[in-house]
């Protein structure tokens, strides 16, 4: 027999779901937790997006989007402890093991079909591709499954990748205290040919060494971590780089590879009034201004498992994209052709960060009914957990 608290509570998750008008399965019966998430919007948004993503096919060329639901449905165990959220990360991150070897080379990792090499390594198909990004996106799934469905298949196989991934290490003693310390630059795709200096996919294995520090117990991750959390605070904070690439090509011009992209980074950034290096604002490259807002995001990630502040960097970086229309929702193009994902994720990820901006922008995207694995992940951010059980 139900208690008056979960009858009312079955009834009113019944009526937000009917209030909705939408045609998939059935809602949660029991939403009284989605309180957590801070108001009704993103309990609606919750319940447009939940049984969609729970049921949709899982397909080899959509890793990313796959592994941002699997975090997604992770998290929202450990809020709801609703067992069917679990069922579905576990069947993600199973999923997402058994193709990771899609290259065929020995090494683990994960990409799109068609692996676009920039200009500087050859185009290649058939899932050839194993891209930083999307790698960490899988990596993500993975750890954070293991935290709630422990598996030494996860922890081995992220510690498999991480290590056979290239980096180098680069320490410039007159260059600000994070480049004094020693920083660790990541390439956006494991062959020699691929770039070496990317912000967004470097912080975004910063992410991955933090969880797997914290989950495998080997200090070397806390370490590498560490250096890629100095890297980007250099970037943000010294060089007061907001550009797609890394400040490195600035810093040695004459290496062969960074003077080819030297000429790419020249024709998607430019200075601001301060002096800044920024995306440009006249006739804006989408791509850099939404790789920028990702950075953000990998900060407050990397804050929620180093405890190290990086309020700092967060907003320098969000209060730049907010000077675009790309990262304003007052004046982004809603009706026209850019992506909606990006400016709605990453505001919803950091509203509870101590910006109440970033509540506000993303209860206005939301409005727009926006959707999509990144935007569901980011319903329940990694700051609304607690330990599963209680």
């Amino acid at each position: 027999m139900q208690t008056p608290i979960r009858a009312w509570a079955r009834i009113l998750g019944i009526a937000l779901y009917l209030s909705l008008g939408a045609t998939v399965a059935a809602a949660p019966e029991d939403s009284s937790w989605m309180s957590v998430l801070g108001g009704p919007p993103f309990g609606q948004a919750f319940v447009r997006q939940s049984p969609g993503l729970m049921k949709s096919p899982l397909t080899p060329d959509k890793v990313a989007d796959e592994a941002m639901a699997c975090a997604g449905f992770a998290n929202a165990f450990q809020v709801s402890h609703d067992e069917r959220y679990r069922q579905r990360a576990q069947q993600i991150a199973d999923f997402l093991v058994a193709n990771s070897n899609l290259a065929g080379d020995g090494m683990p990792g994960w990409g799109p079909k068609l692996s676009l090499g920039y200009g500087f390594c050859p185009d290649r198909d058939n899932y050839q591709g194993k891209d930083l990004w999307e790698t960490t996106r899988a990596l993500a799934c993975l750890l954070k499954v293991n935290e709630v469905a422990p598996s030494p298949a996860y922890i081995d196989l992220a510690e498999k990748v991480v290590d056979n991934w290239p980096s180098v290490e680069k320490t410039l003693a007159n260059d600000g205290p994070y480049a004094a310390q020693g920083m660790r630059f990541y390439r956006k795709e494991p062959e020699s040919c691929a770039r070496q200096y990317v912000k967004n996919t470097n912080i975004a294995m910063g992410e991955t060494l933090y969880r797997l520090a914290k989950q495998s117990g080997e200090s070397r991750y806390l370490e590498f971590g560490q250096q890629a959390l100095n890297a980007e605070f250099w970037e943000i904070l010294t060089r007061k780089n907001f550009g797609y690439h890394g400040a490195m090509i600035y810093v040695e011009p004459n290496d062969p590879q960074n003077q080819k992209v030297l000429k790419i980074e020249q024709a998607k950034v430019e200075k601001d009034a301060q002096g800044d290096i920024v995306c440009r604002s006249e006739k804006p490259d989408p791509s850099c201004w939404d790789h920028l807002a990702f950075e953000a995001y990998e900060l407050y990630q990397v804050q929620l498992l180093s405890g190290q502040s990086a309020t700092d960097a967060i907003w320098k970086i969000m209060r730049t994209y907010r000077t675009s229309p790309l990262g304003d929702t007052q004046r982004f193009p809603w009706q026209g052709g850019d992506s909606p994902t990006h400016i709605t994720s990453y505001n919803c990820f950091l509203r509870n960060s101590g910006k109440a901006i970033y509540g506000e922008e993303c209860q206005r995207a939301l409005a727009h009914q926006t959707n999509g694995s990144m935007i569901f992940y980011s319903l329940i951010p990694d700051d609304l957990l607690r330990p599963a059980g209680q």
